[in-house]
């Protein structure tokens, strides 16, 4: 039976096989955007950018340094699961399936302090949680998703490090926690309260507190160090785009917060709203406050520990954040406009959920009755998940599997193709409305094309005179100029695009975007930050290692110690 047990985190795998023996996808809200952004990064990775920072758009004058500031884990991940020889489709299918596996057997791991049948419980809650198929079958919202995955291993680290005070356990907190930070950091800044009170509500009573303090800080250090790389840019230079246009018009928080007077009840038995976006926010509700109950008769009869009052108190933290009785709030703290939809603070709910489900089942006596639950709660989750499932429409994406000019060309890109406007460069006034070649050469210039890459061009110019030469890509700092290997000035036109002035004769011209001082050093705090935790992993096999021989050295079988001298 404990052999069949552990195998339940697998059953996200079953839910979305069908989806990969198919060429289709869930038709959500994020679906072209996601899958292109996608798309612009694997080929800006393959011709050499690392990191990945500056998007060359499907035709030339839409550029943008939109992976300096996008969150880009999912993309590095849809880029790495592309080494193996299936599709680019089949790429970001198996990135999400693996996700959502990852979040599910931490969850399990997470919760397994109380037990094998409420942990399997638990990572059936999560996996099946209402936020989690929002994410994934409606919204598409997969960096998003991404983030949210990461979160139980992120809680399941730091319960091992305060718990254990092992250095090892440094690695996974600052790796998943890291690679969360740079991939979402809208929901990685909503989880951080969470983190830090769970791992301070850990610590109360614990022995070699001063050790465990020092290990989950420089953790935590070492975590938003892997992200420097992202995060330093991402924040320092936010100046230089137009990233307020992120927070008006159907950004702007004040038209999302969840109105908690929508009744959950009012939609039941009426099946086209069981993928209906506000239906799903209120069943979130309607279940949290199921589970709240729940609690509170725990509370007053007095048989509950710790746990149960904190995740019930991070229910209630995520359903305050989300209804308008935090308006005040969100109009004092400025950056939670960034945030854009205060609902997403409910994606607290499925990790929550589930450690509260975990609980609960523990305090079951009957073993037979916790095996009924079990089944139970498999077939409630599977059937949910059909119900949401059922009437979402599915769209043919079969032609992002294309290789990129032909992708690039295709009919359905070139009308769905989605882009940020908020990430032009400052200076952007104008996007053109007709197509441009990527080069404009003065008349009488002539250039032959040897190298055209995302962020890198080599070109040979003859003129015969001095002349202008226009690259129709967007001027951004970082951008650089070389004629026969001298560094030349860039001159940005009046639409923004890359000037530069060649002189008479043949030249050999080279257009590079490279990091500025800021980026420079971002990379090498991530790389820093990098070392070190390989540094933790050899010192904590020494220092085991140290501990074996000591133990040894100091138990020596009576027989092998030396005799008493007189």
């Amino acid at each position: 039976m404990r052999k069949i047990i552990y195998l339940i985190p697998f059953l996200p795998i079953l839910v979305w096989l069908p989806l990969l023996l198919v060429a289709t996808m869930p038709s959500g809200h994020d679906l072209y955007a996601h899958l292109t952004y996608a798309k612009l990064f694997e080929k800006a990775l393959g011709e050499g950018q690392f990191p990945v920072r500056w998007m060359e758009w499907i035709k030339p004058g839409f550029s943008q340094p939109l992976f300096n500031f996008y969150q880009v884990g999912f993309y590095y991940l849809v880029s790495l699961v592309s080494w193996l020889p299936v599709s680019f489709l089949m790429s970001a299918k198996l990135a999400i399936l693996f996700l959502w596996w990852l979040g599910t057997f931490f969850t399990f791991l997470f919760a397994r302090r109380f037990g094998v049948i409420p942990a399997t419980i638990a990572c059936i809650i999560y996996a099946f949680s209402p936020y989690l198929i929002l994410d994934i079958f409606v919204r598409n919202a997969f960096p998003e998703f991404m983030a949210i995955s990461l979160m139980p291993a992120v809680f399941w680290a730091a319960d091992r490090l305060i718990s254990t005070a092992r250095a090892i356990f440094i690695i996974p907190f600052a790796l998943f926690l890291g690679t969360s930070a740079f991939s979402h950091l809208p929901a990685t800044l909503i989880f951080l309260p969470v983190l830090v009170l769970y791992s301070l509500m850990l610590m109360q009573g614990q022995n070699r507190l001063k050790r465990k303090l020092v290990f989950l800080g420089l953790a935590s250090v070492l975590a938003f160090g892997l992200a420097a790389f992202y995060l330093m840019p991402a924040v320092i230079e936010l100046n230089l785009v137009q990233i307020n246009k992120i927070k008006v018009d159907n950004f702007d928080f004040h038209r999302h917060f969840v109105n908690a007077g929508q009744s959950f009840l009012s939609s039941l038995g009426d099946t086209k709203h069981y993928t209906n976006f506000h239906f799903q926010l209120q069943s979130i509700q309607a279940i949290s406050v199921l589970v709240l109950v729940a609690g509170s008769f725990f509370v007053i009869r007095k048989k509950m520990n710790q746990f149960l009052l904190f995740w019930m108190g991070m229910l209630i933290y995520a359903w305050f954040f989300s209804g308008y009785d935090s308006l005040v709030v969100w109009e004092k703290v400025k950056f939670l406009g960034f945030i854009q939809f205060p609902w997403r603070f409910l994606m607290v709910t499925p990790l929550a959920l589930a450690v509260l489900a975990a609980y609960f089942c523990q305090r079951i006596k009957s073993s037979n009755f916790r095996l009924i639950t079990l089944p139970a709660a498999i077939l409630l989750g599977v059937f949910s998940v059909m119900f949401y499932l059922k009437p979402v429409k599915f769209t043919d994406v079969a032609y992002f599997n294309l290789p990129f000019a032909q992708w690039a060309a295709f009919p359905k890109t070139q009308q769905r193709a989605f882009l940020e406007p908020a990430y032009y460069p400052k200076e952007v006034k104008t996007i053109p409305n007709e197509d441009m070649p990527l080069l404009n050469p003065q008349t009488g210039v002539e250039v032959n094309e040897k190298k055209i890459s995302s962020g890198h061009l080599i070109l040979e110019v003859s003129s015969p005179k001095p002349a202008s030469l226009v690259v129709n890509t967007h001027y951004f700092p970082g951008w650089t100029a070389y004629i026969n290997g001298k560094t030349v000035q860039v001159n940005p036109t009046d639409a923004n695009f890359i000037g530069i002035s060649v002189p008479a004769g043949g030249s050999l011209v080279e257009v590079k975007f490279a990091d500025t001082k800021l980026r420079m050093w971002a990379n090498i705090i991530s790389l820093a930050s990098l070392v070190i935790l390989i540094l933790v992993i050899w010192l904590e096999k020494l220092f085991v290692r140290r501990s074996y021989f000591l133990k040894l050295l100091y138990n020596i079988p009576a027989r092998f110690q030396f005799p008493d001298i007189h």
